[in-house]
């Protein structure tokens, strides 16, 4: 395909995707309509002909009266921004009407891009974790919000030196938030009620569009004399324990797929 007719062919797509977007309500079905769309204009953004085209008509190579919204920076950039939250948004008033289909759908990510969830919905995460099921009420685990890159950047760093991973590895996958779960081992069932808490904060960053995933080693890293320095730094006092780090941010990429579930594993008692 030529330089003209792939222009004019991207300028289809950007039409198609705009009128959706302009012309129907926050969350509207029709989107999915246009995913082809979507997906042409995203690949050809990240290819190097959007580049080469960029540069021809910079040269001024391209004639006159040739549409050429697509060539402009921000043009295809800010509709695929627009597109992914409205798809978001989609996504979760359906998932509030099917709550089963919420704990069904649930996948560990391991791709986040790197823009930060608004800090409402973060709000809204660390809220249903302090409502996870807890014994005897006693509310055991807390959250720390890690949203501050350098802290996030320090804490990765220290996960990857535990796990033994090697340099350059970032064992959070470019999540740009990590809510840590710590628990008060002076209560029983700790490690009970923090595991039941990151199942929440997980469940909620799905239901909300967002992606997330458990990473271990919280336990080692706070008992390290470092992690105890970040926690007093941060005022946390008391007998706390590492349970896990929920990292979650946006998808980068489609969901996995669920793998088959093991069979033998549910015995009835009628």
């Amino acid at each position: 395909m030529d330089r003209i007719a792939r222009i004019q062919e991207m300028e289809t797509h950007l039409d198609r995707v705009n009128a959706v977007l302009r012309n129907t309500d926050a969350a509207s079905p029709e989107l999915l309509a246009v995913q082809d769309s979507v997906r042409s204009l995203s690949a050809y953004y990240s290819s190097p002909l959007w580049r080469e085209d960029f540069q021809a008509d910079e040269a001024g190579s391209l004639p006159r009266g040739l549409r050429r919204g697509v060539l402009s920076e921000d043009a295809i950039y800010d509709l695929l921004a627009e597109y992914d939250e409205r798809l978001n948004t989609m996504e979760r008033t359906i998932n509030m009407n099917s709550p089963l289909d919420t704990l069904l759908s649930r996948r560990s990510i391991r791709k986040f891009k790197p823009e930060r969830p608004e800090r409402s919905d973060l709000e809204q995460i660390i809220e249903a974790g302090l409502y996870a099921a807890n014994g005897m009420g006693k509310q055991a685990p807390i959250v720390v919000a890690v949203t501050n890159k350098d802290l996030r950047d320090r804490l990765s760093e220290m996960n990857r030196r535990i796990g033994g991973w090697p340099e350059g590895f970032d064992p959070f996958y470019g999540a740009p938030v990590v809510l840590i779960v710590l628990a008060d081992k002076t209560v029983p069932t700790y490690v009970y009620d923090g595991s039941l808490m990151m199942g929440n904060l997980m469940q909620a960053a799905h239901l909300l569009g967002l992606g997330s995933i458990w990473i271990h080693r919280a336990k080692q890293e706070f008992e390290s004399e470092e992690g105890k320095a970040i926690l007093k730094a941060l005022g946390v006092e008391g007998d706390y324990e590492g349970i896990g780090h929920c990292a979650l941010g946006y998808i980068d990429g489609a969901e996995p797929e669920a793998r088959p579930r093991n069979d033998g594993r549910v015995f009835w008692a009628e």
